[in-house]
């Protein structure tokens, strides 16, 4: 017995994901928006979270807080764009 047939994994090219027999969709537009308003949220929530977490242990650098809460979110936003499809 192979360490991966051990372990659990799939052996033999099989994965996980094709055992449902339905091959990939592409996502509806729906849930691709439904997914893009959860990672905006989800960034925005973490920013302010690192930005009070500075402001109440070390004050003195919350000029340098704001700054990379804003360089994380220029970042997820190029990443957002740079992953997008090219229409047509």
């Amino acid at each position: 017995m192979s360490m991966a047939e051990m372990a659990g994994e799939p052996v033999d090219g099989e994965s996980g994901r094709e055992e449902g027999g339905r091959p990939q969709e592409p996502a509806s537009p729906r849930r691709a928006t439904v997914r893009r308003w959860a990672v905006r949220a989800a960034v925005e929530l973490a920013v302010e979270a690192g930005q009070m977490a500075v402001d109440a242990w070390a004050p003195q650098w919350s000029g340098a807080a704001w700054a990379l809460g804003k360089a994380v979110r220029l970042a997820v936003h190029r990443r957002k764009r740079r992953d997008r499809r090219p229409r047509g």
